[in-house]
């Protein structure tokens, strides 16, 4: 089943499944995107650090299983590295902001 997308009144011809069937690649780093813009965003205009790094976690959860996904030791071990060092980016980061409110 399509569902439409509509943008005001004006209905766009597309459906969604369409858009992910044809790109799956652009598909996956939009909402990688927008995972971490919505991160971005908690940490930047309300200030909520504690739900900027839960969302970021969660993003580098998604990025590391996007990498690691055709199973292969290769693969496996790029995403484990991309998972540690975001980990280790946001405790960092999250410390640093703990220590500058002291």
């Amino acid at each position: 089943m399509k569902w439409p997308v509509q943008v005001g009144s004006v209905g766009l011809g597309f459906g969604l499944e369409s858009f992910v069937e044809r790109h799956p690649t652009v598909a996956r780093v939009l909402v990688l995107v927008a995972i971490f813009g919505s991160g971005y965003f908690d940490a930047a205009v309300p200030k909520n650090r504690n739900l900027a790094c839960v969302t970021w976690f969660l993003g580098l959860g998604a990025l590391a299983a996007w990498i690691a996904y055709p199973w292969t030791p290769f693969r496996i071990c790029a995403a484990a590295l991309v998972f540690l060092s975001g980990l280790l980016l946001m405790v960092a980061y999250y410390r640093g902001a703990r220590t500058n409110r002291a």
